[in-house]
């Protein structure tokens, strides 16, 4: 039975319409090979140019990362953090240890009569919460006799010392005939091996 569709096969001459159709099947089917092989080729070309972008951003960031100067910078950068905060075993420790530091930079002013005020403490929620931060903001209040001129040398003690001072605030009270001025400082309390 095979044998004899396979003759007839061989036997059969098409005429004009069935040669149409049959070239209209012929460029159907090469249409659809050129429409999907241009798909692929469009696709290839995408994959392509993701995969040269992430090669230059994988480069780029090696680059970077082996770079000898990232690190002198990064290094130099935990250096200058490490000396503008103030690393002790708890908040209270360093908070003494500010005290003393803006008494001190009162007294190089030249500030007259210079008293450090004692500031509210900070709340335990919010202690904790810094404490998951690694860091925490101290506050620390000093007030002397109002004098313009030892305002600006304390401002510029602040600016010149190592720490990183941040002023919060001034206010000048009278105080019968004398009139005293109050600045608020603050810094950066840094957790005991936290680590920069």
């Amino acid at each position: 039975m095979r044998a004899g569709h396979f003759t007839a096969l061989l036997h059969w001459r098409p005429d004009d319409r069935e040669k149409r159709l049959l070239q209209l099947l012929l460029g159907i089917a090469i249409v659809g090979w050129l429409y999907t092989a241009f798909e692929a080729r469009q696709n290839a070309a995408a994959d392509n140019a993701a995969a040269q972008q992430r090669l230059a951003t994988t480069r780029t960031r090696f680059d970077l990362l082996s770079s000898n100067q990232l690190r002198g910078e990064i290094a130099m950068q935990k250096k200058l953090l490490a000396r503008l905060v103030i690393a002790e075993a708890t908040p209270a420790i360093s908070e003494i240890r500010l005290r003393g530091e803006i008494l001190a930079l009162s007294s190089r002013a030249g500030l007259p009569a210079p008293i450090i005020l004692d500031n509210s403490p900070t709340d335990t929620a919010a202690t904790d919460k810094s404490v998951k931060q690694r860091f925490s903001v101290l506050t620390s209040t000093v007030e002397f006799d109002f004098d313009w001129a030892g305002l600006l040398r304390l401002l510029e003690e602040v600016e010149y010392h190592d720490r990183g001072y941040f002023l919060d605030g001034f206010e000048v009270r009278q105080e019968g005939d004398k009139r005293r001025m109050r600045v608020t400082i603050r810094a950066l309390h840094q957790y005991q091996g936290a680590g920069v």
